[in-house]
């Protein structure tokens, strides 16, 4: 039965690649990978029943993974290299690894492979993250702030920094304040929100990485208000009130509850 399924699958296969099939907009595995894994799952599930020892068994599981794992993982990163941009090829990958775990998951013999699989699925999903969190921060208007914050001289008043006074500053806090409390949204487009998130298919992921954003956003929150009250910086006295300085806590709640 696994011979007949691999010469049944390598035409598919080749037919597959021949035909230069793009990723859908909703950055789901290729019919190829969906088709792969339901045929998987019933060779797994031989596998599980059959009455061999455990090296033979173990010996069919590895065919299994290096005939038909390791070819669609290329066959997904080639179709993720070759029409998507850096941050929707994560979304695509992590899916497409999440689909080929899918159907090893319920088989204590293939634990090995399953575990692989999923912290591979999640270093996609950790590098979709960075690339959300810096894509978030460029909406807020924050990332031009944090990056002279980050790089001004230490013994340098941050006040003093080109493009850090008091009202430069003000303007841009109190835009992301306005993003954060809802007066700010001019479109249907949460500007807070992970771009394509929803497209994550795995529920784990795609909360995990909401909650990710979520805590880095807090933090370069964190990271300026703390600046602001820093006597250090020579803001003044009357600075918070300025800005309209609000609450660590407060915007880290909104910023989970909204992601």
């Amino acid at each position: 039965r696994c011979t007949l399924f691999f010469s049944s699958w390598k035409s598919k296969m080749d037919e597959f690649k021949a035909s230069g099939t793009r990723p859908t907009d909703e950055l789901s595995p290729p019919v190829a990978v969906a088709q792969s894994m339901m045929r998987l799952g019933e060779i797994m599930s031989t596998l599980d029943t059959s009455l061999m020892e455990d090296d033979a068994r173990d010996s069919q599981i590895h065919a299994v993974v290096e005939v038909i794992l390791t070819p669609l993982l290329q066959l997904c990163q080639a179709m993720a290299a070759r029409a998507l941009p850096p941050l929707e090829q994560r979304i695509f990958l992590a899916n497409c690894v999440d689909a080929l775990r899918a159907p090893l998951t319920p088989y204590a013999f293939a634990a090995p492979r399953v575990e692989q699989l999923v912290q591979l699925a999640d270093a996609h999903v950790d590098a979709y993250t960075e690339l959300a969190i810096a894509a978030v921060l460029r909406r807020c208007g924050l990332v031009e702030r944090l990056r002279r914050l980050r790089e001004r001289e230490s013994d340098v008043p941050l006040s003093c920094v080109p493009g850090m006074d008091l009202e430069s500053l003000s303007i841009s806090m109190k835009n992301f304040y306005s993003m954060v409390f809802g007066g700010g949204m001019l479109t249907d487009v949460d500007p807070l929100s992970p771009p394509k998130a929803a497209l994550i298919q795995n529920l784990r992921m795609r909360n995990h990485a909401r909650a990710a954003v979520a805590d880095a956003v807090a933090a370069a929150h964190d990271e300026l208000y703390y600046a602001v009250l820093d006597p250090r910086n020579e803001y003044g006295a009357d600075a918070p009130a300025a800005v309209g300085l609000r609450s660590p806590d407060k915007v880290a709640l909104i910023l989970k509850g909204r992601l």
